[in-house]
């Protein structure tokens, strides 16, 4: 989990879990369950380590994928 800065909450533990959808709006139902939370944004770090926001399917693959959980709370700060 991180803020609209890309901080991470280093209290809270990495989540992993088995994903066998490709749609977004799938993983973020899934990813709200695991989280606990009801309105989050699914990012993915770049390589300068900002975050952007998931906009369209995964592609399918058996390929470990990472994303980051922001609160939709975070927008309007």
């Amino acid at each position: 989990m991180a803020d609209e800065y890309s901080n991470v909450d280093e209290g809270l533990k990495e989540l992993s879990f088995m994903f066998k959808g490709n749609g977004l709006q799938e993983l973020t139902k899934r990813l709200q369950e695991e989280a606990g939370l009801e309105d989050i944004i699914v990012c993915s770090r770049s390589s300068m380590n900002t975050l952007y926001t998931l906009r369209s399917q995964i592609p399918p693959s058996n390929v470990d994928r990472h994303v980051v959980v922001v609160p939709s709370s975070s927008r309007d700060q």
